[in-house]
């Protein structure tokens, strides 16, 4: 057991060859440790990369520390003594907007304040979606390294600050700066999705009279990961010391990052999944019938030829490295034709595949198959009665209706997008909504003209709980971020409980109604972009217009009524 301030390891702790593992227990922004390493030995540790703390697990390669395993966002204490990691924290005056460049030469912030003051000057959608319980942590890494002057912005909670849809508080957002010009990353809620947590878009705003082009180069950023790296395996890290002589990318390459004693290098690997739509001459595609009982995708599914990409493969290579594997063939004419995405039940991104287009005129009974179950030789109109792999089914409709059904060798594919069924035991979307009364005045809140659900509406503050969350415990979370007020568990009271169906929708929806016995605080607006502003109306005097629900509610319960079905009829 030694005390001792292990930036600078004491002289004889090493032993001869250097240690067989570390494990570093403590939030690190770098990994001085490398020569104390033996090769071939393994070294863990929560490492800082702009902004998140990553738990990495690494192995010793020739002086480097190599890993190819998933990352996994952790918190740790920071480490302290001359191992501390210095945020470059920047503040734009008179604004409550801090800048941080943790893995990056900080740049001057003075010029944003004219930007910050200003309503955005545009907001880049990106038709890039995120599921409410999906991270996206990934994303903002590759963010980091792919886009210059890349920083993490956070905000002074109770400030004016000009900043649409602000971060919370723990998780700053990422921005970028371009001369007196700003961009940063937001998403907006487009739907409740099936689950209830929300399905969101990845929006970029603007700020400053270069904004637009500042906002425009983030989001072709967003894009670009989600066509080529979203769906991928996770990413490669190399670490070198940085007097390492070896070759090595230089500093500031994209996706290179300079730290202390360290370099860090990230190779971010392309799509997943290949497979290949084979057609002979008769118009009929190539079927595999893959194994039942493996823990593979879609056991005992027809399905096309194909697997995923292995490290440092491209999709070309891997489909032919999967062609050779599954039949030993090479198909000469090989080119890509459509790329398969695969959402979940709730329209969250899941899975992407590469799918190449070839011809083969050989009999499925003289071909050699190394993998599965069986080949078969299909028209489409027979995939109907067979056990198919959805996005396989959907591949071969996509052909079958194409105008010209030959392959593409250009790198923009058109996208065949395949939905997850919804599971259909019986659930409902679960709200907890707040009954603030003052005086004989409930609060309500102006909806903002965009919010996707009830536009220019007034309503009680509300939200959808969240997975492993009571209703209690959301009411509590919503009632803080929404108006900042602070109200403890104990002193909820269930005063209402609306059963609800609404029109078109097949997701029913119980609506839980809380009052306070007292709270902390005035209601103020948090989220700008839901919320424009908050005021108590007399309960016998509603405003309008008001969601239909919420008026239901509480005319029920100022009749004492506490339970309402409504809309099954």
């Amino acid at each position: 057991m030694v005390t001792a301030d292990a930036e600078h390891l004491p002289a004889g702790i090493v032993p001869e060859g250097g240690f067989d593992a570390i494990l570093v227990t403590v939030d690190t922004w770098d990994l001085p440790w490398i020569d104390a390493l033996t090769d071939g030995g393994r070294l863990v540790a929560p490492l800082r990369l702009h902004g998140y703390h990553w738990a990495i697990g690494f192995t010793k390669r020739d002086g480097a520390l190599l890993s190819d395993e998933p990352l996994i966002v952790c918190g740790f204490v920071a480490m302290q003594g001359d191992g501390a990691w210095n945020a470059n924290r920047r503040s734009v005056p008179g604004t409550g907007v801090h800048l941080s460049w943790e893995d990056g030469a900080p740049l001057p912030v003075d010029q944003l304040a004219p930007a910050l003051t200003r309503e955005p000057t545009v907001a880049h959608t990106t038709h890039v979606t995120v599921g409410g319980q999906e991270p996206f942590d990934g994303l903002t890494l590759y963010l980091a390294g792919a886009l210059p002057g890349f920083c993490r912005l956070a905000v002074d909670p109770d400030g004016d600050n000009g900043v649409l849809n602000p971060p919370p508080k723990h998780w700053p957002g990422a921005a970028i700066v371009r001369g007196a010009s700003l961009a940063r990353l937001a998403t907006k809620r487009i739907s409740d999705g099936d689950d209830g947590n929300g399905l969101y878009e990845f929006v970029v705003h603007g700020y400053g009279p270069h904004g637009h082009l500042a906002a425009k180069e983030m989001a072709e950023q967003v894009q670009h990961w989600q066509r080529n790296h979203r769906a991928a395996l996770c990413p490669r890290i190399t670490i070198r010391p940085l007097d390492d002589n070896s070759p090595t990318t230089a500093t500031g390459a994209p996706h290179v990052f300079v730290k202390k004693h360290t370099l860090v290098a990230i190779d971010w690997p392309t799509i997943p999944g290949t497979a290949a739509l084979l057609t002979d001459d008769e118009g009929r595609y190539l079927l595999h019938l893959r194994s039942a009982h493996k823990p593979i995708w879609r056991p005992g599914h027809w399905a096309l030829l194909g697997g995923h990409t292995e490290m440092g493969e491209t999709c070309d290579e891997a489909i032919a490295r999967e062609l050779d594997e599954e039949i030993g063939l090479v198909i000469p004419d090989l080119t890509g034709f459509v790329t398969l995405d695969t959402l979940d039940a709730s329209g969250a991104f899941k899975g992407r595949v590469r799918v190449y287009h070839g011809t083969l005129n050989t009999p499925a009974h003289e071909i050699e198959l190394r993998e599965g179950i069986q080949l078969r030789w299909t028209r489409i109109e027979e995939i109907d009665e067979m056990t198919m792999d959805p996005g396989a089914a959907a591949v071969l409709h996509a052909h079958h209706n194409a105008d010209q059904p030959g392959g593409r060798q250009d790198a923009t594919l058109p996208v065949v997008e395949v939905r997850e069924p919804r599971d259909h035991r019986s659930r409902s979307i679960v709200g907890a909504h707040l009954v603030l009364l003052r005086d004989g005045a409930v609060l309500l809140g102006k909806r903002h003209p965009d919010s996707a659900f009830a536009p220019s509406t007034w309503h009680l503050p509300a939200g959808h709980r969240e997975d492993m969350e009571s209703a209690v415990t959301c009411m509590v979370r919503e009632a803080e971020e929404e108006t900042g007020l602070r109200i403890p568990q104990s002193d909820l009271s269930l005063v209402h409980v609306l059963d609800l169906l609404d029109p078109g929708s097949t997701v029913p929806r119980m609506g839980l109604f809380f009052a306070p016995s007292r709270w902390e605080g005035e209601p103020v607006v948090r989220e700008p972009e839901c919320c424009t502003e908050w005021c108590w109306w007399p309960l016998d005097a509603l405003p309008e217009p008001i969601v239909e629900y919420t008026r239901v509610a509480l005319e029920a319960i100022s009749n004492g009524t506490f339970y309402v079905p409504m809309g099954w009829s």
